[in-house]
């Protein structure tokens, strides 16, 4: 009865309640974590108790959500790489270079190159019918310097999405003003983002979908207040639309 009650929203979770459902659906200690802050959240009185637990869901997500580490010197050698890694982790299509580099707008001789660079280096693995097996769901590829020549490329294919549909794809800039300590925050937040919105939809599935890309830049355009004071010329960067 109280279950029900609790569903129909005329009842809200007790404490009590909470640790019988925890201990009924045999929840690990991370599962537990989680439960209780969901409850918590959706029982939250005020906007900044609410916030706050809605940090800590993300939190929890972020340690559920585990990603296979892919070494940078493999996506070093072409800017499609991970984005054909990333088609090998569904798994409703026959995985081979032609049918990738169709759905790529690639070369079908640029696709076998990457995919069989990446299969001598046992990243991924080439089957006797031909396609290619990736064993991981998701994967993450370590930044650096070395990924420059990537951002770059995808960063000019945004600029020609712009010619797209409306409805196929966002823009939006922020503008504020950060401390070195706020900078490092934003990041963290925007890292935290984008692990809630892959936990979210992680799919095997690529039926009904098409594979988008997100991109994220932070970058200052403005100097500190310092540079007023100092007595030495600024540099002017040229204006350009």
């Amino acid at each position: 009865m109280t279950l029900r009650f609790i569903l129909k929203k005329r009842r809200n979770i007790s404490k009590t309640t909470v640790k019988v459902l925890i201990s009924n659906l045999r929840l690990n200690d991370l599962e537990a974590n989680y439960f209780e802050n969901l409850v918590a959240y959706s029982q939250a009185k005020t906007s900044a108790e609410k916030q706050a637990l809605g940090a800590s869901l993300i939190k929890i997500q972020r340690q559920q959500f585990q990603q296979f580490m892919v070494p940078t010197k493999m996506m070093e050698r072409n800017v499609f790489a991970p984005v054909i890694l990333t088609l090998l982790t569904f798994d409703d299509f026959a995985r081979t270079a032609k049918n990738i580099s169709t759905l790529l707008g690639l070369e079908e001789a640029t696709a076998e190159e990457i995919l069989s660079s990446m299969a001598a280096d046992g990243l991924i693995t080439l089957l006797d019918d031909q396609t290619y097996h990736f064993a991981e769901s998701t994967f993450k590829v370590a930044g650096g310097e070395s990924l420059k020549d990537f951002y770059r490329y995808w960063i000019d294919r945004s600029k020609q999405a712009l010619e797209l549909p409306f409805e196929q794809r966002r823009y939006r800039a922020l503008k504020f003003a950060l401390t070195p300590e706020e900078f490092s925050e934003v990041i963290e937040k925007l890292n935290e983002y984008s692990l809630l919105l892959l936990s979210k939809y992680q799919s095997s599935a690529l039926e009904g979908r098409r594979l988008y890309m997100y991109e994220t830049a932070v970058f200052p355009v403005s100097k500190s207040l310092e540079c007023l004071n100092a007595s030495e010329s600024t540099e002017i960067l040229p204006a350009r639309v």
